[in-house]
């Protein structure tokens, strides 16, 4: 595995957080540009495109919302405090349904059963 120069990392994450992380958010060929352009300045080779997006990607969305001001985004990502309550036993209940990573097999041809994977459906009592 080649790693990269530590160099080269500080100028990815200095440009992604003081350019690319702006309210009008630049396109990621402007970002790709600025980091090739002080890497270029500063004698390294720029890195590759693959590279900055994983960094980009790593990035967690509700702080990336937050730095641009997406004020909607950071909204519908944060919890709301407040407090839920019942009037009455099994008064409320939770579901959840979760597609399973499974390919359900005919037993005597191994051809797959029905187009679409099997989901797991749980029913919980809250109060």
């Amino acid at each position: 595995m080649v790693r990269l120069d530590p160099r080269t990392e500080r100028i990815i994450a200095e440009q992604v957080e003081g350019f690319w992380l702006k309210k009008e958010k630049p396109s990621f060929a402007a970002l790709m540009r600025r980091i090739g352009e002080v890497c270029l300045t500063e004698g390294l080779s720029p890195p590759h495109r693959s590279t900055v997006q994983r960094r980009v990607s790593e990035l967690i969305p509700l702080v990336a919302a937050r730095k641009r001001g997406e004020r909607e985004i950071e909204a519908a990502s944060t919890p709301s405090p407040g407090q839920l309550s019942v009037a009455k036993p099994n008064a409320l209940w939770q579901i959840d349904h979760t597609i399973v990573d499974v390919v359900v097999v005919d037993e005597q041809y191994r051809q797959p059963i029905g187009g679409n994977r099997p989901g797991r459906t749980a029913f919980r009592g809250v109060c």
